[in-house]
C-alpha cells in the first residue's frame, strides 16, 4: 500500500518499541512518530539517533498528527494510527483510543491522496472501556472523508482518501 498509492512519508501514532517505525524507515524518505510514554521515547530515540530520515516527538497523537499532516500539502502520507492506551507501560494521553477524534481532526488537512491505517481492527466493538464500535469508526471515517474507500482487513482499517482529479 504505501508503495502503491505513492508514498514517501509516514505519520505514525505510538511509537511504542519502534518496530513499525524501524520497517517504514527503510522505505520512506521520511517517518514521523509521535511517543508520549516518556520511558518509551527515550528509548525510541536512542534507537534510531542515527537515522536522519526518522523524527520522533514527544507529545499526544491527538494534538500531534493533524500539525504533522498538515505541513504534508503536496505529499500526501500514510498515517498509521496505533496511538491508544494499552495499559502499563503506555501512557494515556487526552483520549484512551484518539482514532475517532483524529479522523475529525485530519478532515480539513489531509491532503489528497493520504491514506489512514487504524490499527488493531479487533479492539473496536470487543467491549474494552475506550473504544468504540467498529460502526461507530467507520462511520467517522466516513464522515471524514466521504469520497474515500474505506476497507478493512489484516487487523485494519484502511481509509485511502481520493486523490485529487
Amino acid at each position: 500500500m504505501f508503495r502503491s498509492r505513492r508514498h514517501h512519508i509516514l505519520i505514525e501514532a505510538g511509537t511504542y518499541k519502534g518496530e513499525t517505525t524501524a520497517f517504514f524507515a527503510q522505505h520512506a524518505e521520511h517517518v514521523y512518530s509521535v511517543e508520549l510514554h516518556q520511558e518509551l521515547f527515550a528509548a525510541a530515540e536512542k534507537r534510531f539517533a542515527a537515522q536522519s530520515n526518522v523524527t520522533l516527538i514527544h507529545g499526544d497523537s491527538l494534538i500531534e498528527i493533524p500539525k504533522l499532516v498538515a505541513n504534508c500539502q503536496g505529499d500526501p502520507p500514510l498515517v498509521f494510527l496505533d496511538g491508544h492506551f494499552s495499559g502499563m507501560g503506555t501512557a494515556e494521553g487526552i483520549e484512551m483510543e484518539p482514532a475517532e477524534s483524529t479522523l475529525r481532526k485530519l478532515t480539513d488537512v489531509a491532503p489528497p491522496g493520504t491514506t489512514i491505517v487504524i490499527d488493531d481492527l479487533r479492539l473496536f466493538g470487543s467491549g474494552l472501556a475506550g473504544f468504540p464500535q467498529l460502526d461507530t469508526i467507520t462511520a467517522a471515517a466516513r464522515t471524514a472523508f466521504p469520497r474515500a474507500v474505506i476497507r478493512t482487513g489484516l487487523d485494519s482499517i484502511v481509509i485511502e482518501v481520493a486523490s485529487e482529479g
